[in-house]
C-alpha cells in the first residue's frame, strides 16, 4: 500500500497514463511527421526550393535595377541631343510682289530648343526663284529678316510651346 491505495491499484493507473502519454507522443509524432512532409512540399529540394526561386528574383531584380539607371542615363542623353536637333520646322507661302503672279514664294524656319538654327526664303517671280538661307542664333539672325521669316519664326516658336 502507498498512500492509502493498493499497489496494484497504481500499478493499473501508471500503466493506464503512460498508455494514454505513448497515445499522445504517437499521435503527436505522426502530426510533426506530415507538417515536416508539407513543410518539405512548400520549401522544395535543389533548384526548385523557395530559397533558390527567392536568390533568383533578388538577382534578376537587381540586375533589372542596374538596367533602368543605364536606360535612364541614356535616355536623358537622347532627349539632350534631341533637342539639339532642328525638329520644330513651320512654313508660310506668301506672294512679295502684288499683282503679279501668286503665293509661290516661301519662308521655312528650322529651329531646335534653344531657337538656334535657319530660315530658309525662296522669292519667285516669273523668270527667276532666289533663294536665301539666314542662320538664326537664339531666335536672332545677324541679317534683317523679313515679316515673313520673323512670321514663320513665330509660328515655330508657338507650336513647340504648346508642345511643352
Amino acid at each position: 500500500m502507498i498512500l492509502g491505495v493498493d499497489l496494484e491499484l497504481w500499478a493499473t493507473v501508471v500503466t493506464v497514463t503512460l498508455g494514454l502519454l505513448l497515445l499522445i507522443i504517437l499521435w503527436m509524432w505522426i502530426r510533426l511527421s506530415r507538417m515536416k512532409k508539407r513543410y518539405y512540399q512548400f520549401i522544395g529540394k535543389g533548384k526548385d526550393s523557395l530559397e533558390s526561386i527567392i536568390l533568383e528574383m533578388k538577382e534578376k531584380l537587381e540586375r533589372a535595377e542596374v538596367q533602368q539607371k543605364e536606360l535612364i542615363a541614356h535616355l536623358l542623353k537622347v532627349e539632350q541631343e534631341a533637342g539639339k536637333l532642328k525638329g520644330h520646322v513651320e512654313m508660310v507661302r506668301y506672294n512679295p510682289f502684288p499683282g503679279q503672279g501668286s503665293d509661290m514664294s516661301f519662308s521655312i524656319a528650322f529651329l531646335d530648343n534653344e531657337r538656334n538654327g535657319l530660315v530658309l526664303t525662296g522669292l519667285t517671280s516669273r523668270q527667276e526663284t532666289y533663294v536665301y538661307a539666314k542662320p538664326i542664333h537664339q531666335g536672332e539672325s545677324p541679317y534683317a529678316l523679313s515679316e515673313e521669316e520673323q512670321k514663320v519664326m513665330d509660328l515655330v516658336m508657338e507650336k513647340k510651346d504648346k508642345q511643352t
